[in-house]
């Protein structure tokens, strides 16, 4: 209803929108006094995700209301062109909800949400809800209470809740939530729900069948029957879209965000062999690659014996190994400058830095989706001789850093960030610092420094490893933080699922999941299990063909065994050797056993004994138990 008009204020010399009502609006007092009250409500609306209302006027017999103008066009013109993709459609429909949320608290009700008056950027990076309010001072007739079909459109309908369109003074926010619903089936299936409809993901093969619930309770005839509040709707997408990046659908249904205090206090302490296992199950040695030389890990201990697995799956106490130290060793010493990067291509323009002086950690927000980083125009190169001079210092720096000299090595770094600010080496160089603080044993400049890292440089490469380093250095220099180590580690995996620290940031959070004695429920046994184990199975299926799907493997065997789920660790010791063939666990024994001792399976027993290799100390045994079963 209405015209909308682009137009410049000149008092303020910036683009406004003049939204212009009919003219027998006018003429009626009623609609005027209504338009004049829930203008000033929408009015105190201030919200990124709401079109902010400037002003309202009448000219004669003419109502119209001045609004921000918002670049783009509607979600119903983009969606008249194509459907969008499941990650535009998270983002859309998060815009959507905040909006939403922040007009609940304010007690006002939109009643006509539809893709036309949700306006999106061309990148659909930006959301803004229109028309709230005002639209129903224009389709809602106040005397009868119901839809004014005169004023009102077909389409409008199809996004309107049950209840609205019986009487429409008795609706309350959970109406939008319904219309919100429709725009999100709408947006992942080019259609509306009308009459008997299809899951969205039966109407859209790209769409996981995990969103249907979703949908289905916004879409729900009873109020009662819908999410509680938008907040509720908001928490359900993104706690499905965390889960669908990493493929961990329904990991974290039941989770209790209250737990007890981890590391309590024992007598009984483990061996080193039962230490945190923070790197990839032994005693990990990290150090600063920092975009030159790959960091070395290094693992000098045994793998814990299967009985300790179950141990601290059962809740024994942990040793956590002190902080990492610096080891010159460790540092790969294999450096080409004619590999480096050239100067003048950076992988993420940064600002310009200030002195990297340690500053106190900060609580970081939860990462939004990371949106696809366009390429880079080329720039000029730039001379030979500052870029030689920038790889000599940085070579310089790093050599220091390698020498274990390591107030030398950060004023080195300082000096290069602070004469090649935009060098492609500078998130390695932040890195660095880091690095030098943990080796000097600093570790609440450590901490703080991965902390910049991660804060100027969100989607650099280095910033996968400095978050799994403040995750792994928070959790050994103080025990009581857990909690928030699992939540730095899963976001080391979440953000960066295709870099090499994922799997390690998913095994780190695995191990003290098993001491917070964390429960889940998980669809697969169908039962409460240590959510430890549904990460381990993640690793697996994510990083299947990796050496940390090998111990990935064999804890989550062990914790299907605790869980007496016997007919799954048989089949985790089979993907085991099968996926592995020269691993040293004897996966074969152990299956046969498990098929031979508990499930009374003979055949899957003498196939599994047969394959236990002739190194193995139970060669012979499982011959006796081929021939014996074979009788």
């Amino acid at each position: 209803m209405g015209q909308v008009y682009k137009a410049v204020q000149p008092s303020l010399n910036r683009v406004v929108a003049i939204k212009v009502l009919p003219g027998e609006f006018a003429e009626d007092e009623t609609r005027v006094e209504r338009f004049n009250r829930e203008a000033k409500a929408v009015a105190l609306l201030n919200h990124p995700n709401i079109v902010q209302i400037i002003d309202k006027d009448q000219d004669k017999d003419t109502l119209f209301f001045v609004m921000e103008y918002v670049p783009g066009s509607s979600l119903d013109d983009v969606l008249q062109q194509r459907r969008l993709s499941l990650q535009e459609a998270f983002t859309v429909f998060r815009g959507v909800c905040r909006g939403l949320e922040a007009a609940h608290r304010q007690t006002v009700i939109h009643r006509d949400l539809n893709p036309r008056n949700i306006l999106v950027s061309d990148d659909l990076t930006i959301v803004k809800l229109a028309d709230f309010g005002i639209s129903k001072v224009e389709t809602i007739s106040r005397e009868m209470g119901t839809l004014s079909t005169a004023e009102s459109s077909i389409g409008t309908l199809h996004y309107m809740a049950p209840e609205q369109a019986v009487s429409s003074g008795t609706v309350d926010h959970r109406a939008d939530i319904y219309s919100a619903g429709v725009v999100l089936y709408e947006m992942l299936t080019g259609r509306v729900p009308v009459g008997r409809f299809n899951l969205p993901s039966q109407l859209n093969s790209e769409v996981p069948s995990e969103i249907d619930p979703i949908v289905l309770k916004c879409l729900a005839t009873d109020p009662k029957d819908r999410y509680g509040s938008v907040s509720d709707l908001i928490q359900a997408v993104e706690l499905l879209e965390d889960q669908l990046r990493l493929g961990l659908v329904n990991e974290l249904k039941g989770i209790s965000r209250s737990t007890s205090k981890i590391f309590k206090s024992s007598t009984q302490t483990l061996t080193r062999n039962r230490k945190v296992l923070i790197g990839a199950g032994a005693g990990v040695l990290l150090l600063a690659a920092i975009g030159i030389a790959a960091l070395v890990f290094r693992s000098s201990e045994p793998e814990p014996a299967p009985q300790q697995v179950a141990e601290v799956a059962r809740g024994a106490a942990f040793q956590v190994e002190a902080v990492p130290r610096f080891d010159p060793e460790a540092v790969d010493s294999q450096l080409d400058l004619g590999k480096f990067e050239p100067e003048g291509e950076p992988t993420e323009e940064p600002a310009q830095p200030e002195p990297p002086a340690a500053r106190a950690a900060e609580p970081e927000p939860e990462p939004e989706v990371e949106a696809p980083q366009p390429t880079p125009e080329p720039k000029p190169a730039p001379q030979r001789s500052t870029t030689n001079a920038g790889d000599r210092e940085y070579k310089v720096a790093l050599d220091k850093l390698k020498a274990g000299l390591f107030d030398p090595a950060i004023k080195d770094f300082e000096e290069f960030l602070q004469r090649f600010p935009n060098s492609s080496r500078a998130p390695g160089a932040y890195l660095a610092i880091a690095e030098c603080h943990v080796g000097a044993g600093r570790t609440q400049a450590a901490l703080a420094a991965f902390v910049e890292v991660q804060s100027r440089f969100p989607s650099a490469r280095e910033t996968a490893q400095a978050t799994y380093r403040h995750g792994e250095l928070l959790i050994a220099s103080d025990r009581g933080r857990a909690p928030e180590a699992i939540e730095i580690f899963e976001r080391a995996a979440v953000k960066f699922p295709n870099s090499n620290w994922a799997p390690l940031a998913l095994l780190a959070k695995a191990s003290l999941e098993l001491a917070e004695k964390i429960q889940v429920n998980d669809p697969v046994t169908g039962g409460r299990v240590p959510r430890a184990l549904i990460t381990y199975r993640n690793v697996t299926e994510l990083y299947g063909s990796t050496p940390h799907a090998e111990k990935a493997l064999r804890r989550l065997a062990e914790l299907y065994a605790n869980e007496k789920r016997h007919d799954l660790a048989a089949q985790a010791w089979e993907k085991l050797g099968t996926s592995f063939p020269n691993t040293k666990i004897d996966c074969w024994w152990e299956a046969g056993q498990l098929y031979d001792k508990k499930l009374d399976n003979d055949q899957r027993a003498i196939a599994a004994y047969r394959k236990v290799p002739k190194s193995s100390r139970n060669y012979d045994a499982a011959r006796k138990r081929i021939n014996k079963l074979s009788r």
